[in-house]
């Protein structure tokens, strides 16, 4: 008797992932998945890639996107204590440095997810006082302070290439 296989949904898959991938005993010894921890970024979703016990941690909800802890990046497990509320399976492949596509699947799974990212979110790990005046800023012209830096800095770069 022979049996068929029915392709998964691209829901279904991503379904099925959050359910295997709970513990590290799950997972594969490299991977990558888009994550909701709350307690690291309750504002958006991350991108986790790990390597064993090594990981990194990125935010592409601006449109730069920037590595979390760049400087001495979390072990694998202490991701995962901080309270992974969702996962996702995300392709596998070329698309590693495709900084638009992370940008666009970010912003999916938080409306998907109903995350609501706050304006005042900033990853810079400026003072207070600059934050504050940032979101100040960002606030009056209407759009997140990841987006209002963007903006700057673009301002800036044309600028300085004529």
């Amino acid at each position: 008797m022979e049996t068929k296989v029915k392709k998964q949904s691209e829901t279904e898959t991503n379904e099925l992932a959050i359910l295997l991938r709970t513990t590290p005993s799950n997972r594969p010894v490299k991977g990558r998945t888009m994550v909701y921890i709350p307690a690291i970024n309750p504002d958006t979703f991350l991108h986790l890639n790990w390597w064993h016990d090594s990981c990194r941690l990125r935010d592409y909800s601006g449109y730069t996107g920037y590595n979390l802890f760049e400087s001495t990046p979390p072990r694998l497990e202490w991701v995962e204590k901080q309270g992974i509320k969702y996962e996702v399976a995300v392709p596998d492949g070329k698309i590693a440095f495709n900084i638009p596509y992370w940008h666009q699947k970010t912003k999916e799974l938080n409306e998907q997810y109903g995350i609501k990212p706050s304006k005042r979110h900033v990853h810079l790990g400026l003072p207070h006082e600059m934050n504050d005046r940032l979101a100040t800023l960002a606030d009056s012209n209407g759009v997140s302070i990841n987006d209002y830096i963007a903006g700057v800095l673009q301002s800036h770069l044309k600028l300085s290439n004529k």
